[in-house]
Formats: C-alpha cells, sequence, structure tokens
C-alpha cells in the first residue's frame, strides 16, 4: 500500500514538475516466468528442507514469505487487468481490492491466480489473442 502511494505521489510530483512521465498501472506489473519458478522453487524446498533452527531455515522461511508477497501482487496486477479488461469502474474496483485483502480466502485465491499467472504467461496470451482479433480493419 505504502509504495502504492508513493508511486502516486512521485508521478504527480514529476507531472507538476514538467516531466512527461507516464503512469505505470497495477495491472501492468507482471513477475518474469523464470524468477517465478525460482521462487516457487524455494518454497517447495522450505517445506522439504524447513525442519529445525538453522540459519538455512531461517533464510529459506525469509525467502518464501517474499515469494509469497510477490506472487500476490502479480495475482493482484492479474485481478487488476481482468478488471479493467471487463471495463469495471475504479470505484468497484476499489472495493473488490478491500474485500480480497479483508478476507483471507480471497488473499490466498489472488496468491494462487498470482502464481499461475507468473508460470504459465496467461496475460501475455490474453494480450497476443487481443492483438490478432484486432485485425487490419
Amino acid at each position: 500500500v505504502s509504495v502504492f502511494f508513493t508511486s502516486l505521489l512521485s508521478h504527480a510530483l514529476l507531472k507538476a514538475g514538467g516531466k512527461d512521465v507516464e503512469y505505470y498501472g497495477l495491472s501492468n506489473f507482471e513477475f518474469p516466468k523464470k524468477a517465478a519458478i525460482g521462487a516457487l522453487a524455494i518454497c517447495v524446498l522450505t517445506t522439504v528442507l524447513g525442519r529445525g533452527e538453522s540459519v538455512l531455515t531461517t533464510v529459506l522461511y525469509n525467502l518464501t514469505l517474499i515469494s509469497v508477497g510477490i506472487f500476490f501482487l502479480n495475482g493482484f496486477a492479474y485481478v487488476d487487468y481482468m478488471m479493467k479488461k471487463r471495463g469495471r469502474g475504479i470505484g468497484r474496483r476499489i472495493l473488490i481490492y478491500i474485500l480480497i485483502i479483508v478476507f483471507m480466502v480471497g488473499a490466498v485465491f489472488v496468491t494462487i491466480m498470482g502464481l499461475v499467472d507468473a508460470i504459465f504467461s496467461i496475460r501475455d496470451k490474453e494480450r497476443q489473442k487481443e492483438d490478432s482479433n484486432e485485425g487490419p480493419y
């Protein structure tokens, strides 16, 4: 949330200063496929090796927490992309974001969607399909 508000503030300040900056929307965030596979491997390693009290266990738990956070952000971006694609207004999108954050089931679903989107590049396939449907006319 703080990153989002910092982004909005810096964008507004750069615009006010006369800089030609483009807004980078949430739906544009995509976690790279190779990094997602690596993060998934870290999560699996944590469940396999995550026993005992060692430095490796602590590092793996921290990396897993970071990975899950990035998958959540990627899933949130996927949900934002789909809502924009379907023409949902900003009020409805904000309400859905709040509901996702408040209810843990929604957060888990978004995290899983982020993992699936990162590994299988769903948004890239959707964009390619949209581009091919436009045609020359």
